[in-house]
């Protein structure tokens, strides 16, 4: 019997669901409730600034539009901040906008330790081989020291 009789459906083929792109409906509500927060903090932080006889060139902007991403990258990159500010805060933004790679999975396999042991050992013999003189000259030169004159 082929895919997609009784029920089953073809590769790749959709069937209901969300469609792409579609925000959780139940983030909605807390999106809109700090957007307007934000709003109206800016609203009244740029007015005191003007107040204050800020000009409202440099007076706090009116953010209509918040999205905390788009504000941890223009944080982190406005020079007036502190540097270990902007480092936190494109850290923070990178979350959002790159993938994070995953952890390194370690098992320990009893065969590998025995590998990494016969490795060990050999390279133990070799490095004693090259260490040990080779000729009863070399084996005369490391008695007396370097000098190879009979005296």
């Amino acid at each position: 019997m082929p895919v997609g009789q009784n029920g089953g459906s073809y590769p790749g083929e959709r069937r209901g669901g969300r469609k792409k792109g579609t925000p959780n409906r139940d983030k909605k509500p807390l999106r809109d409730a700090v957007a307007r927060a934000v709003l109206d903090f800016t609203t009244l932080r740029r007015q005191q600034d003007i107040q204050n006889g800020i000009t409202p060139d440099e007076a706090q902007p009116v953010l209509e539009d918040y999205c905390p991403v788009v504000q941890l990258a223009l944080a982190g990159s406005d020079n007036r901040n502190p540097a270990a500010l902007r480092v936190v805060a494109h850290g923070q933004a990178a979350k959002f906008l790159r993938p994070t790679l995953k952890a390194i999975e370690h098992t320990n396999d009893p065969n590998e330790n025995e590998s990494r042991r016969d490795l060990s050992a050999a390279l133990m013999q070799l490095i004693a081989d090259r260490a040990a003189p080779t000729s009863k000259e070399e084996e005369s030169i490391y008695d007396r020291g370097g000098d190879t004159k009979d005296t």
